[in-house]
């Protein structure tokens, strides 16, 4: 399996750094994954270091070990990916924000249980977002397309298929999408901000 060896060997270093493990303790985790390796003592932080340096290949076990230990994709260790999380790529792509944002903001709504939630599915500001973004998929553009696409008035849409003439404008994707995804971002913008100052006036009352 291809992969990109300094991108995945930097991975492997943040995503460490990030859980506030030394070399030792994820030599340790990787223990639980790999048995058929010795990762105790130095040996095992000599086998953490010579991977995030790039000195060692990462075999599939380890990948895998890595992987399971921080719930990201095979791929993203890998380098195959920027995203941790398949799943993400959407919401990263009309939110702008980052995976471990992403998994910040879930951690805040499990804490805060259904109250917060029901907040959420109840504000009209979700919903314009929803309509929004079918409307865009309902066109069934890639989110990374880059080809362009032809707008027909809906007066001159018939009497085109019929072998006539009408007006018709090239545009590109981008632009199409951005007509759906900005208000998309605003709504979703102004729901967060809504529900912040519902907090803070229960907080102060």
């Amino acid at each position: 399996m291809a992969y990109n060896l300094d991108k995945a060997a930097c991975r492997l270093k943040d995503l460490r750094n990030e859980n506030n493990y030394s070399q030792r303790e994820m030599a340790k985790k990787l223990s639980e994954f790999v048995k058929d390796r010795v990762l105790d003592g130095d040996n095992g932080k000599n086998t953490v270091s010579q991977l995030e340096n790039g000195a060692r290949g990462i075999t599939l076990d380890y990948a895998f070990a890595y992987a399971d230990i921080f719930d990201v994709s095979l791929d993203y260790i890998l380098g195959r990916t920027d995203d941790r999380k398949p799943i993400n790529a959407p919401i990263k792509e009309l939110t702008g924000l980052s995976d471990r944002a992403i998994e910040q903001q879930i951690l805040i709504f499990q804490a805060g249980g259904s109250i917060i939630f029901d907040k959420i599915l109840r504000s009209p500001y979700l919903q314009v977002a929803i309509v929004e973004l079918k409307r865009f998929y309902d066109l069934n553009i890639p989110l990374n397309s880059t080809k362009y696409h032809v707008l027909v008035p809906d007066a001159d849409f018939q009497r085109i298929i019929d072998g006539g003439s009408g007006s018709s404008q090239l545009i590109p994707s981008g632009i199409i999408k951005n007509l759906f995804t900005i208000p998309a971002k605003e709504a979703l913008s102004k729901m967060v901000d809504e529900i912040a100052m519902e907090k803070e006036r229960d907080t102060s009352a």
